[in-house]
């Protein structure tokens, strides 16, 4: 998966349109990535192929680099928003497409939007540092809500997230797991499966192999003492599971980063 690398911020505002507001602003193109927060009132977004979005108070809308569209506001009620624009080093965006959501954490997203605002208008020193920071940690909430289709699942698999992440280099049996979440071992693996799109084993094995190449780029640690701290107490059996994973053997990776 491509994380997202925001290479600028181009403008973070608090903004009133007033009732009738219409803007062609991007009527050719948006040249930027945006994300716009509603605290009050109602707008349509009218996009280039005729489809329209509505948004209210509590929505969030992403509208990707290129998209084209007008904006028109109820022409009873003020439309209150914040508005964020930035660039990503990558050519695809956070999404697709233009992408519309209530939130269902909105007090979070909402408190670090108006401290992104806030440290953008004021412009202390290492604002913009600080304004990055912010608003990476708005691309993450975003992400969470919009791509986690696993979220319904999330409170009954709680306990067995927890202990995966908490004891991934210890050996235990997996049947712990559904025992821990108080739910039948077939029901169990269902939901685990739709919630992280992968078996509880297969999730250890993701953890376990990412501390396994933290240790080996770090350089203080023989192939067979990272297998040993990973979980792995054969040597051998590490070095298969780390090929088929990585693609290469662990010797391989450590010269391929130059340790």
């Amino acid at each position: 998966m491509q994380h997202p690398i925001v290479s600028s911020i181009i403008l973070a505002h608090h903004f009133v349109s007033p009732p009738g507001w219409y803007s062609d602003e991007y009527a050719l193109a948006r040249r930027y990535h945006g994300i716009v927060y509603v605290i009050d009132g109602y707008a349509e977004y009218i996009l280039g192929d005729g489809s329209r979005l509505h948004v209210r108070q509590g929505d969030c809308l992403y509208m990707p680099r290129g998209c084209v569209y007008t904006t028109r506001c109820n022409d009873e009620q003020a439309f209150v928003h914040m508005t964020v624009n930035f660039d990503l080093t990558a050519s695809e965006g956070l999404f697709d497409a233009p992408v519309r959501r209530k939130l269902t954490a909105p007090v979070q997203f909402e408190q670090q939007f108006s401290a992104l605002v806030h440290h953008w208008r004021v412009r202390h020193p290492f604002y913009y540092e600080r304004c990055m920071g912010i608003l990476y940690e708005m691309i993450y909430l975003l992400l969470k809500e919009m791509k986690d289709p696993g979220s319904p699942y999330m409170e009954k698999l709680r306990p067995a997230r927890q202990y995966l992440d908490e004891h991934f280099r210890e050996e235990f049996p997996l049947e712990l797991l559904p025992q821990l979440c108080g739910l039948s071992e077939t029901y169990f693996r269902r939901i685990f499966r739709k919630a992280f799109h992968e078996t509880p084993a297969e999730y250890r094995r993701r953890l376990r192999i990412a501390c396994a190449r933290d240790l080996l780029l770090n350089g203080q640690c023989s192939i067979s003492e990272t297998a040993l701290l990973c979980g792995y107490p054969d040597p051998a059996y590490f070095s298969r599971v780390f090929h088929q994973t990585l693609g290469m053997s662990p010797s391989q990776y450590m010269r391929q980063h130059g340790v």
